[in-house]
């Protein structure tokens, strides 16, 4: 591989990834937003601000009598493997916890608490976790009604609650009766069945459309590494999450059919998955109830986050409307999530490899099966993944050790020849053809294998069965290492590895560049899960060891051929 191939593969390498970390946008969604002049729009949607009925008048009950005011009960909810309550003063169910999964580890690294201004006991996992919460006390989850979401939402009679049943009535302006059933689907953990019934008791069609939706208080900005859960919805069939969140954007409409939606971090999920394609996403902010506390960090009047599945039909006098949705709450688990519904294995996003992803993810369940630990399960992935390149590998560290013991010929004929490049070039193709070896074999088989690192990277990084699993002294393969001891020794081995690399094909700048990517590449693995870096670890071992191998064989081949020579 001539000087300017690796140089530019090596730039490539580290673009790509500080794009993926520090620039990569937040999915493009195509949206019509809401402002003071998009009334019209607003309207037609359902989520319109103005009050009034098709033909102009502020028409009030007819037909329906509103819940009684009565003072807001607050129950408990156990449904389906999950916990989770509501107040009849607005019918929300918050504080969604999954008591059966433990929330993530608060990791401390030991360099944080090196200074000397703290002070107890150092705890590399922090406190023991509670259990998984994937909508806050301050969320308004799977709420039904009609009209402007932003509006505060009015209380709601409990019809029926039963263990496994709870049925709500809310009255919208007076006119559409909203009765929102939650039924626990018997014998499956993690679903339930919710349908809304929308009834119009008015005179005249109802225009400002119907909604179920999810909302929750969430700081507008994280990285790709946090788990905090981020409103997500599946469009045409592809999934889009809404990481960085803008707070003051008001609701918009996204292009393309509705699937789930609702809230979702890496390793689980709370979303409901229509059964007809009748509905629209649309995603934004709302206006927190009073009193809600602003994020840490932010200014100004709080803000819910999140989506809602919005039918715009009008629904005509007298008439009745009913959407049946089916609630998922757990792990995104690709078996899980396939039993409830095979569209919701679109939840587990593994990237644009994803073709690449999802059989390397089936090769880390096998080894699973097979060794029992899920850190020894990494190990026998790397060792196939190893065994499939080996031959190609093999092939690319003989070729540049090729390369090395020819350069005192290329420097002899770049030196003959400077004059004249073209005939410099041909010498030196001719003597690569002479010797069977070519300037880009060293590089071919690498490019030829970036795709699966790429793959497995979004594997490990994304794969719920890492979560909570130990390994050695390591609590949560899913975590970075607290005491910063695989990532060190990774940057010790892949320093190592440059000292036995061939860098006489490589000019004094290049070399440099190559003695500083260890650097580089060490300070991102303290904050990779440590699975992650448990790979990257024995894969560079194995590449050592390989590399040593070619070394030691090939010089052998060399001083056989003089001896032979010599007879």
């Amino acid at each position: 591989m001539d000087n300017r191939t690796l140089t530019a593969v090596i730039l490539s390498l580290l673009v790509w990834y500080g794009w993926m970390v520090f620039f990569a946008p937040p999915p493009t969604v195509e949206a019509d937003a809401l402002g003071d002049t998009d009334a019209a729009v607003l309207a037609e949607a359902g989520v319109a601000s103005d009050a009034r009925d098709s033909d102009g008048s502020t028409e009030g009950a007819l037909g329906v009598e509103a819940p009684p005011v009565v003072e807001a009960q607050e129950l408990g909810l156990a449904l389906c493997g999950m916990t989770a309550s509501m107040s009849t003063g607005n019918g929300a169910v918050r504080a969604l916890q999954l008591p059966g999964h433990e929330a993530r580890y608060d990791i401390q690294p030991l360099w944080s608490h090196l200074g000397a201004a703290v002070s107890g006991t150092w705890k590399p996992y922090g406190d023991p976790p509670g259990t998984v919460e994937l909508i806050s006390d301050l969320g308004r989850a799977f709420v039904a009604g009609g009209g402007d979401a932003r509006e505060p939402l009015g209380p709601v009679e409990v019809v029926e609650a039963s263990d496994d049943v709870l049925t709500t009535r809310r009255v919208v302006e007076g006119r559409v009766e909203v009765l929102r059933t939650l039924r626990a689907v018997p014998g499956d953990p993690c679903r339930l069945e919710l349908v809304v019934q929308w009834h119009n008791r008015g005179t005249t069609p109802w225009t400002r459309g119907l909604w179920v939706g999810v909302h929750d208080l969430l700081h507008p900005h994280v990285s790709q590494y946090d788990t905090e859960p981020r409103p997500i919805a599946l469009i045409d069939g592809y999934l889009e999450t809404w990481d960085d969140l803008d707070d003051t954007a008001p609701p918009a409409a996204v292009d393309g059919a509705a699937g789930a939606f609702g809230m979702a971090g890496h390793y689980f999920a709370a979303v409901a998955l229509p059964a007809s394609d009748t509905g629209r996403i649309w995603a934004g902010a709302i206006p927190a109830p009073e009193g809600t506390p602003t994020p840490e960090g932010l200014e100004g009047p709080a803000r819910l986050h999140g989506v809602q599945w919005v039918d715009d039909a009008p629904l005509a006098a007298g008439a009745d409307r009913t959407a049946v949705f089916t609630l998922f709450a757990g792990p995104k688990e690709s078996d899980t999530l396939a039993a409830v519904d095979e569209r919701l294995t679109s939840l587990i996003s593994l990237g644009w490899l994803s073709f690449i992803a999802w059989p390397l993810l089936w090769l880390l369940k096998q080894c699973f099966q097979i060794a029992g630990n899920w850190g020894v399960a990494i190990l026998l992935l790397v060792l196939l993944v190893k065994g499939l390149f080996f031959r190609m590998t093999q092939r690319a560290f003989e070729s540049t050790q090729a390369m090395q013991a020819l350069q005192p010929e290329v420097k002899r004929i770049q030196e003959q020849y400077k004059d004249n490049p073209e005939q410099m070039n041909q010498q030196m193709f001719a003597l690569w053809k002479e010797h069977g070896v070519s300037p880009v074999g060293g590089c071919l088989p690498m490019l030829a294998q970036m795709p699966v690192w790429f793959a497995l990277y979004s594997v490990l990084l994304s794969a719920v069965e890492l979560y909570h699993t130990e390994f050695l002294y390591l609590h949560d393969l899913s975590q970075p290492d607290p005491y910063m001891i695989s990532p060190a020794i990774v940057t010790g081995i892949m320093f190592g590895q440059q000292f036995i690399m061939p860098t006489a094909n490589l000019d004094p700048a290049q070399a440099r560049m190559m003695r500083i990517m260890p650097l580089v590449f060490g300070l991102l693995f303290f904050s990779f899960p440590s699975g992650l870096v448990i790979y990257i670890f024995v894969n560079t071992l194995l590449s050592m060891l390989q590399q040593l191998y070619i070394k030691r064989t090939f010089h052998l081949k060399a001083a056989v051929a003089e001896g032979t020579g010599g007879n």
